[in-house]
């Protein structure tokens, strides 16, 4: 019974301080693909790869 308990105190902590150890806790939010306009990665990509000459 004490297994038990000592499992579920340490799963209880680990659920309670998961959160605050995110790189981007205290970052604010924004919508998925917000910025997609200002991403230059296909940009990159097509520098980056030979047109086939």
């Amino acid at each position: 019974m004490d297994i038990i308990f000592f499992l579920v105190m340490i799963i209880a902590i680990v659920a309670a301080l998961e959160p605050h150890h995110r790189r981007t806790f205290s970052l604010p939010r924004a919508p998925f693909g917000a910025d997609a306009e200002v991403d230059r990665d296909m940009e990159r990509v097509l520098h980056d790869v030979p047109s086939g000459h």
